[in-house]
C-alpha cells in the first residue's frame, strides 16, 4: 500500500527573494501526491503561517525524477498542465521542485522509486481504460 509507506520531508528553498521557505511532507495514496507545507523565515524559522495541504491527483502528473547532489537532492514533480499545480508555493512552468535533506538521500531514492511505480500503474491503467 502506498499511503503506509510514503513520508519524505522536503523544503521549497528561495520564496520571495530568499526570505522565505516552505518546509514540509511529502505524502501519498492511491490517488494524490498530497503536499503538506508550512511556511516560514529563511533565517531562523520564527515566523511561521499555519500547515496547508495541497494534493496533486496522479492523472496530473507527467513525471517524477530525483536529482542527486552531493549535500543535497532536489525532487522535481512535472505536471501534465501548470494549472494542476498552480497553488504550490514555488511552482514554475508545470514542474515543482523540492530540496532533499542530505540526511533524507537514501529514503528519497526509495520513495521516488515507489511514486513512479505506482505513476506508471496509473498510466497503464489510464491506457487499458481507453481502449
Amino acid at each position: 500500500m502506498i499511503q503506509n509507506s510514503v513520508r519524505l520531508p522536503v523544503t521549497i528553498p528561495d520564496l520571495t527573494y530568499g526570505l522565505k521557505e516552505a518546509v514540509g511532507l511529502l505524502k501519498a495514496d492511491e490517488h494524490h501526491i498530497i503536499l503538506e507545507l508550512q511556511e516560514q523565515d529563511s533565517l531562523v524559522g520564527a515566523y511561521k503561517t499555519e500547515v496547508s495541504t495541497y494534493k496533486i491527483s496522479w492523472n496530473d502528473i507527467e513525471s517524477i525524477a530525483l536529482d542527486k547532489g552531493l549535500f543535497s537532492s532536489t525532487l522535481i514533480i512535472s505536471a501534465v498542465s501548470m494549472n494542476a499545480i498552480q497553488d504550490i508555493p514555488g511552482n514554475n512552468q508545470g514542474q515543482c521542485t523540492f530540496k532533499i535533506a542530505r540526511k533524507d538521500k537514501k529514503k528519497a531514492e526509495g520513495t521516488i522509486s515507489l511514486l513512479n511505480m505506482h505513476l506508471s500503474e496509473v498510466k497503464l491503467n489510464n491506457m487499458d481504460d481507453e481502449i
